[in-house]
């Protein structure tokens, strides 16, 4: 039967089958396409989520390193204030006591 002529008939119905085959194949193909671009836009979603958080972490982080700063400086003034009126202090104890110490 091999190389006989198929009837237009049974032809249309082998290529009517292999249709239905390829159209089933495509509406797989489309279904598995939509779910990875839902998956991509949901993923991209995360990412510029995710990049938001970072720049507020960034902002804050950078704030809170001026603010430290801030602080630091505010102290080294305070310390070197209070070394200098201690110094200033105890160099007036020292002339106050060899003051005594000559005049003794």
């Amino acid at each position: 039967l091999r190389g006989t002529p198929m009837s237009s008939t049974a032809r249309a119905r082998e290529v009517s089958a292999q249709l239905a085959v390829r159209s089933e194949e495509v509406r797989r193909l489309t279904e598995e396409l939509r779910a990875e671009k839902r998956t991509a836009a949901g993923s991209l979603e995360s990412v510029v989520q995710m990049r938001t958080k970072i720049n507020e972490l960034e902002r804050r982080l950078v704030r809170q390193e001026e603010e430290a700063s801030e602080k630091l400086r505010s102290l080294e003034r305070e310390l070197t204030q209070d070394f200098e009126r201690t110094n200033g202090g105890l160099k007036l104890k020292i002339a106050e006591l060899t003051f005594r110490l000559s005049n003794s």
